[in-house]
Formats: structure tokens, sequence, C-alpha cells
């Protein structure tokens, strides 16, 4: 399944910033099918846990050191497995 989110993030100096995160889900080990779909609520629950309300101000430097080596990506992995097993591309 394809699960997109995004989250509007707003610096400390003022300027806005719209994030996008697409993610797939993950075949399970000795799966025989070709597609790995998850139930619309373990979609829901992945949506809510990739971007947490807590972050929702950040300093434009910190936000820069991110973008930069993929922290994000590995953050938002960390965070769904327990929804729902994510493909790292």
């Amino acid at each position: 399944s394809l699960i997109e989110a995004h989250v509007d993030m707003k610096t400390t100096d003022g300027y806005l910033l719209r994030l996008f995160a697409i993610a797939f889900t993950k075949r399970r080990p000795m799966q025989v099918k070709k597609a790995a779909y998850a139930q619309s609520s373990q979609a829901r629950e992945t949506r809510k846990k990739m971007f947490d309300p807590q972050g929702v101000v950040v300093r434009p430097q910190r936000a820069l050191q991110k973008f930069i080596p993929e922290a994000i990506g590995r953050e938002i992995d960390a965070r769904t497995v327990s929804a729902s097993p994510l493909m790292r591309l």
C-alpha cells in the first residue's frame, strides 16, 4: 500500500515548511503474494505516527541537518514499525 502524509512546520524565524512523506508497506517474511496491503486502520495509525505534533516548531539549522542525511526517514521508520512495517527505499 502507498501511505502518504504531510505536515506544516513553522521555524523559529517565522518560515513555514511543508513536509511530505511517502511510504510503502513491506512484505511479511515468507509471504508468497507480490503485494502487501495495509488495512485502513494501519494506514491511519502510520500517518499519525509519521509526524508527531511535538515537532511542529523547529530551528532552521536543525531542520536542514535532518534533511541531508535522511534522518527524518529513519525516524519515521522507527516510529511506525509497530503499526505497519515500511519498505526502505
